[in-house]
């Protein structure tokens, strides 16, 4: 017998995801047959008082005792509930890699994504945009409007731009300039008839798929009811290869063996939270979730944080800031080979020639002698 499950999210901006107003996205999924949703989501109006016709999160988290509600939910709850929390800033600088650079690693990807260089590239243009840098900015500025274009824009990538100073943006801002080609046939690839790209930088579909393959993973068989969503109305086909689905194919990376697809019972069903106690329990989680992330630096919303954090699904994407640490060896080694990688752009040659040889040779050379400034960070 297949499980009910519940999602909604919160802070969405589509893709739109330099929006300072709400940092974080949220999407959450509860496991809960329709009955014992209604009783209880009943059981919580009495308790807290709640009245209205539709329980919201975000005005849950705005009361003085959205702790202790978040404890109750938790008692109730426990592991039927999942969430995924993405850092919108640097589900950008991710999304960055995935379109900028990807294309041209395609052939050996693999490789680069086993050194983590996704999550190095990653980080260094989050940092960048979360401290003020212009000329990071800049690029992300235009690589969200390159990758959200209406029909009749510009299909340009990142024309006519200067990044000044020669740092670790300047870097990547000349990869992509040597690279405009390959860049510009990925973008092209993405726009329908009509030159519109739209929903490639929104976080709902990944973010549904996390919590689902938890779901599944917990409960087997599905049967989903989402909040309405625009973008996800538009993937119902790729849901709908789901249904029926008993051979659950798993993929390794970095350690970690995670479902592809989930077993659903049958064709996702939209609905509304203001009439499915279900789907109110979902904005709860998801909302509250969100803000507790944005406000992680208050006592409060670290506390509420703590509440939630068990519920938080492994593919949440927050920045990590040990990925900036030179002194890492292999943040250096990272950092040489997009140094290397722009140069050989630069320069026409090929990417990937033996560029595995390229990093064991940098990485032997690190052992044998450190750069001066590396042995005084240790």
């Amino acid at each position: 017998m297949a499980t009910t499950i519940y999602c909604d999210d919160a802070g969405f901006t589509g893709d739109k995801l330099l929006d300072t107003d709400q940092p974080f996205f949220g999407y959450s999924a509860v496991a809960i047959e329709p009955d014992a949703a209604a009783l209880l989501v009943q059981e919580f109006r009495t308790r807290f008082g709640v009245l209205g016709a539709e329980i919201k999160g975000r005005q849950i988290y705005k009361r003085s005792d959205a702790l202790e509600v978040v404890r109750w939910l938790s008692e109730r709850l426990g592991d039927r509930a999942t969430v995924v929390v993405n850092d919108k800033l640097f589900s950008l600088a991710c999304k960055f890699f995935e379109y900028i650079y990807e294309p041209v690693l395609a052939p050996n990807n693999m490789f680069f994504y086993e050194r983590e260089f996704h999550l190095h590239v990653a980080n260094i243009i989050w940092s960048h945009l979360r401290f003020g840098d212009n000329a990071a900015a800049h690029i992300a500025d235009r690589f969200q409007k390159m990758l959200s274009r209406k029909p009749g824009e510009s299909a340009e990538v990142f024309a006519g731009f200067s990044a000044g100073t020669e740092n670790a943006i300047a870097t990547i801002n000349r990869f992509i300039e040597a690279c405009r080609p390959q860049i510009e046939a990925e973008v092209a690839s993405l726009a329908d008839a009509d030159g519109r790209i739209q929903w490639v930088l929104d976080l709902s579909l990944s973010s549904a798929m996390s919590v689902l393959r938890v779901m599944g993973e917990r409960h087997g068989q599905l049967d989903v009811i989402f909040d309405q969503s625009k973008p996800l109305l538009q993937f119902r086909d790729f849901f709908d290869e789901m249904i029926g689905r008993e051979d659950i194919p798993y993929m390794t990376m970095r350690g970690r063996s995670s479902p592809l697809v989930v077993n659903l019972a049958g064709p996702i069903e939209f609905g509304s939270s203001a009439s499915l106690p279900g789907l109110q329990l979902a904005d709860m989680i998801a909302s509250i979730s969100a803000l507790a992330s944005r406000d992680r630096h208050m006592p409060r919303g670290r506390d509420i944080l703590d509440v939630c954090f068990p519920w938080f699904n492994e593919d949440s994407v927050w920045p990590d800031i040990d990925q900036l640490r030179i002194e890492r060896k292999p943040n250096f080694l990272n950092t040489i080979m997009m140094i290397e990688l722009t140069r050989r752009a630069e320069s026409g040659e090929d990417l990937l020639r033996r560029m595995p040889q390229f990093y064991n040779q940098m990485s032997m050379q690190f052992d044998v002698d450190p750069p001066p400034f590396l042995l005084e960070k240790r």
